[in-house]
């Protein structure tokens, strides 16, 4: 009985740093067929859309598109893991997303009607007629076409599928910001979803800024 009882202490002291340790470097734990279903993805884009509005991006224009499918620069994806306290294998998850595709962004998932879909193939064909005309050096051919075709518009977002934790509270998203031709930014963020179903950015890391 005496030793028992000299034993509980140590043992409780060393479950409770266990718990803690775990806690600390808890990951998203993300997979490649993670049930997206129970995350409610459209809500998860209009809460990030939301914050972005309220963080005073210009933009007013959503796109939906891809990651590169063959994977990122390994500083980079060591930067995510890092800053993002994630694992690789939930950069991995973030990247499978994109090829898989599926999460498309529309109308219903947009907060407010100042925010327009526009298709990716209309962005592409912008970029190929600004490619084709000679180049200006006191405008960008491209912003030209665009601000000609979206006059209300000072830019777009870029939101790409997301990965989300195989219990649904947690995505990680990239997120690109075009203003100018230099000025923009992307980076991932990880959104976590609150008891009461709300979506909040909970960490974000730049990748790069203009």
């Amino acid at each position: 009985m005496i030793r028992r009882a000299r034993w509980t202490g140590p043992l409780l002291t060393i479950a409770a740093l266990l718990v803690l340790t775990g806690a600390c470097h808890r990951t998203l734990r993300t997979t490649p067929d993670a049930p997206v279903t129970l995350a409610r993805p459209s809500r998860m884009y209009a809460a990030l859309l939301g914050e972005l509005r309220r963080e005073g991006g210009t933009a007013s224009v959503v796109i939906d598109s891809l990651l590169p499918t063959d994977g990122l620069d390994a500083d980079v994806a060591e930067g995510l893991v890092a800053s993002l306290g994630i694992t690789r294998a939930d950069v991995a998850a973030l990247l499978a997303a994109q090829r898989r595709g599926g999460a498309r962004v529309d109308g219903a998932m947009l907060p407010d009607s100042t925010w327009r879909t526009v298709s990716v193939r209309a962005l592409d064909s912008l970029r190929t007629l600004a490619r084709a005309q000679p180049r200006d050096p006191r405008s960008d051919p491209f912003w030209a076409r665009w601000n000609a075709a979206f006059p209300n518009s000072a830019g777009y977002v870029i939101l790409s599928p997301a990965a989300f934790s195989t219990d649904g509270t947690e995505a990680i998203v990239h997120v690109r910001v075009a203003c100018g031709a230099t000025c923009g930014t992307s980076e991932v963020r990880v959104l976590r979803r609150d008891p009461r179903g709300q979506w909040h950015t909970a960490r974000r890391v730049p990748i790069s800024i203009s």
